[in-house]
C-alpha cells in the first residue's frame, strides 16, 4: 500500500492494483487490460519524488503519474445480439410454433410477442466501448417483474427468464464503461406474453357465460321442486 502525492493509496493485489480515493471512499479497479503488465502485483510499490508511481509485476514495471490518468467521459452504448426461446437462436424471419417471432434485427425492434408456451427466453446485451471492453458493466431489470436492478460486471451479458408469467413486461437495459461512468440512455424491450387460450379474455367469458346458464338451470329447478312441494 502506498499513498500518492494528493492522499490517495494505491494497493497491489494478486488481481490488480486497487486505487483508493480518500475524498470519496471510492474504489477503482485497473488490471492487464487496463495497461498493467500483470494482474498480479508483487510488494514492490514506490512513489519518486515526482510523484511517479512504480508498480512491481511479475511480467515487468509499471510506472505513472497518478494526477495524469484522466477518467474516460465517453459512456458505453446498448446492443441487443441475439434472443433465444427454449435455448433455441432466433433470427430474423425464423418461424416458431408457424410463427414470426423477429421481422429484423433484435436491436433494430422495439417489441416483441410471444406465446404463453414461448416463456422462457434469453436476450444477450453487449455494452459498447471499446477502451478497455472487459470493464464494461450492465445493469437491467424487467419492469413488471423484477424489484431491483441486476448488475453483472462483464461486457457482454445473457439475460435469461424462465417461465414468465402472462403479461406485458419493460426490459430496461443500460451500460458502464471501464471508469464506471453509466450512460443516461437505457435501451428498453417491450415483451407481450399472451396467455393460453384456456386463461385469454375470450375463454373467461365463455366461463362466465357457462356459469350463467348453469345457475339459471339450478335456480330453474329450485322453484320446480319448491313449486312441487307446494302443491303436495
Amino acid at each position: 500500500i502506498t499513498e500518492d502525492t494528493s492522499g490517495d493509496f494505491w494497493i497491489g493485489t494478486g488481481n490488480g492494483l486497487v486505487h483508493y480515493k480518500s475524498n470519496g471512499n471510492k474504489l477503482k479497479f485497473f488490471r492487464h487490460n487496463d495497461g498493467l503488465l500483470s494482474n498480479t502485483i508483487t510488494e514492490a510499490i514506490f512513489k519518486t519524488l515526482d510523484g511517479t508511481m512504480l508498480i512491481g509485476t511479475i511480467n515487468g514495471l509499471n510506472s505513472f503519474l497518478p494526477r495524469a490518468i484522466q477518467n474516460d467521459q465517453y459512456p458505453a452504448k446498448v446492443a441487443l445480439t441475439a434472443l433465444s426461446i427454449y435455448g433455441k437462436t432466433i433470427n430474423p424471419g425464423d418461424r416458431l410454433d408457424d410463427e414470426i417471432i423477429l421481422e429484423e434485427n433484435i436491436n433494430d425492434v422495439g417489441k416483441i410477442n410471444l406465446k404463453h408456451n414461448q416463456n422462457n427466453l434469453s436476450i444477450t446485451a453487449a455494452a459498447l466501448h471499446f477502451a478497455a471492453p472487459k470493464s464494461n458493466r450492465i445493469r437491467y431489470k424487467l419492469d413488471g417483474y423484477d424489484k431491483n436492478w441486476i448488475e453483472i460486471e462483464a461486457g457482454t451479458a445473457t439475460i435469461t427468464y424462465s417461465h414468465l408469467p402472462a403479461g406485458k413486461y419493460k426490459l430496461l437495459i443500460t451500460a458502464a464503461n471501464n471508469d464506471g461512468l453509466w450512460s443516461t440512455q437505457t435501451k428498453e424491450l417491450h415483451l407481450n406474453i399472451s396467455p393460453s387460450p384456456w386463461l385469454s379474455w375470450w375463454a373467461k367469458t365463455i366461463y362466465g357465460f357457462m356459469l350463467l346458464i348453469v345457475g339459471w338451470f339450478i335456480y330453474r329447478e329450485y322453484l320446480s321442486r319448491k313449486n312441487m312441494k307446494q302443491q303436495v
